[in-house]
């Protein structure tokens, strides 16, 4: 092989190596600004929820402030959802406030009425519902003598319970047999978790959802939420429709606060907080029970 051919050949393979060379460096140009890119909208993502946040929080302290004025007024009692349209910076924000006395206690609702969220809301059988409900009202029960087979079922399933004593939050429910997440998704809006409460819910506190499942049809649901819409803190005879063993009048000192923010994009960002009344140490006349992560819900 002449001397001419081997130039050729190291020249060929020179060039094969930079080629190869500015091949790898593509691919890792290309991760590189692909892992930017990713950090970036990671970064707006979370620049967004915490905007949600803040406008979600300020709203709620308007809510409560306005529903306070209405309380001083005497149009408002305790009973009735409170609508609220604010302005937090650029920021619009919907606000609702849901007494507690509206939505389904985990811990004191009836073995009936919690068969008809399950079967109404999830779409379960009613064979599956009622065994559901079932384990619920095991859960918050008093501990049997012997309760080996029940232990076993929840270790089986790869669950830690039952627990025998009151529900802390509602995300409780997911360690119940039968409830994942997909299920307890299903039922958030409508279920709270209180110390002491009825067998059922007060109509005239109560959200869409709630009423869907105490009137049994969602016509006459949405027939209460117009009348009520007339004057939402007046009873108007919303509980007409709903069976007597559904219905649990009273007031409470617990709201659920849902602040609706749309962002600048269109997004809508969720803030849910609970919030009671009495004194705080900041001075309010309210105080912050919990504050739930911003979730989107729309846009």
């Amino acid at each position: 092989m002449d001397d001419k051919q081997t130039r050729y050949q190291q020249q060929g393979v020179a060039l094969a190596m930079v080629l190869w060379f500015i091949a790898a460096l593509s691919l890792l140009v290309a991760g590189i600004v692909s892992s930017s890119r990713t950090d970036v909208r990671q970064v707006q993502l979370q620049l967004q929820y915490t905007k949600a946040a803040a406008a979600g929080d300020g709203a709620s302290h308007l809510a409560m402030r306005d529903l306070l004025l209405l309380e001083e007024e005497a149009e408002f009692k305790g009973r009735g959802i409170f609508m609220g349209e604010y302005i937090i910076g650029l920021l619009n924000v919907s606000l609702r406030v849901v007494p507690t006395t509206g939505l389904i206690n985990i811990n004191s609702a009836s073995l009936v009425l919690l068969a008809d969220m399950f079967e109404g809301q999830v779409g379960m059988s009613e064979e599956q519902a009622q065994d559901i409900a079932l384990n619920i009202i095991i859960w918050r029960g008093n501990r049997p003598a012997e309760d080996d087979e029940n232990v076993e079922k929840y270790v089986l399933a790869g669950k830690v319970g039952p627990r025998y004593s009151q529900f802390e939050t509602t995300e409780d429910l997911m360690q119940v047999l039968g409830i994942n997440r997909d299920v307890y998704e299903r039922i958030a809006d409508l279920v709270v978790a209180l110390p002491a409460g009825g067998k059922g819910v007060d109509p005239l506190s109560a959200p869409l959802g709630v009423l869907t499942v105490v009137a049994g049809d969602a016509d006459i649901a949405q027939q209460i939420i117009a009348t009520r819409a007339e004057d939402p803190f007046q009873d108007h005879g919303v509980s007409d429709d709903i069976p007597e063993a559904y219905i649990t009048q009273g007031v409470n000192t617990l709201f659920r606060l849902d602040a609706d923010v749309m962002m600048e994009d269109g997004n809508i960002y969720r803030r849910r907080r609970w919030i009671e009344r009495g004194g705080s140490r900041d001075g309010l006349p309210w105080r912050v029970v919990r504050s739930e992560p911003v979730r989107a819900i729309g846009g």
